[in-house]
């Protein structure tokens, strides 16, 4: 009998111990969560170049990495640089889609249409975070503009040199 209550004992407490109340980033893959998915017209290398532009640009990038023994699957995540709380974090599924062979058949100049597809999730859902992801789209987009709003910013220069 005691030693049938010292071991539940010991079981509710190592439930306990397990559970201290911090969320892991695989948490996030829920409709809960679901924040945005486009499709980027990119390759993984591409998307490594542009990231690797954007910090040498603006000092910070969004992490980029590969699945491990997966070659078309990566993931993007962008944390506050003020928190390391995976709570604030951004994480951003890549699926690579190879292009196409029939047009190359057909027009030996035509290049493969490469795709990736970024689903973005993400804890909180708000305009702050709306924003984080339009910001981390764009770092991909347009890797020299350190401002974050991508073609937005490139339609007003362009409108105010006129």
């Amino acid at each position: 009998m005691k030693k049938g209550v010292v071991l539940l004992v010991l079981l509710v407490l190592a439930g306990c111990a397990t559970n201290n109340g911090t969320s892991r980033v695989m948490d996030l893959r829920s409709k809960a969560h679901f924040r945005d998915q486009r499709v980027l017209h990119m390759t993984f290398p591409e998307i490594q170049m542009a990231l690797f532009k954007h910090q040498a640009a603006c000092g910070s990038a969004p992490v980029f990495a590969m699945e491990p023994g997966k070659t078309a699957f990566a993931r993007l995540t962008d944390r506050p640089l003020e928190g390391s709380d995976y709570k604030q974090i951004i994480y951003t599924e890549l699926v690579h889609y190879r292009g196409s062979d029939l047009g190359t058949v057909i027009d030996r100049a035509a290049d493969r249409d490469w795709r990736t597809r970024a689903t973005t999730y993400s804890f909180y859902a708000d305009s702050a975070v709306d924003e984080r992801i339009e910001k981390m789209f764009n770092a991909i987009t347009h890797p020299q503009d350190c401002t974050g709003q991508g073609a937005a910013a490139q339609d007003d220069e362009g409108k105010a040199e006129k």
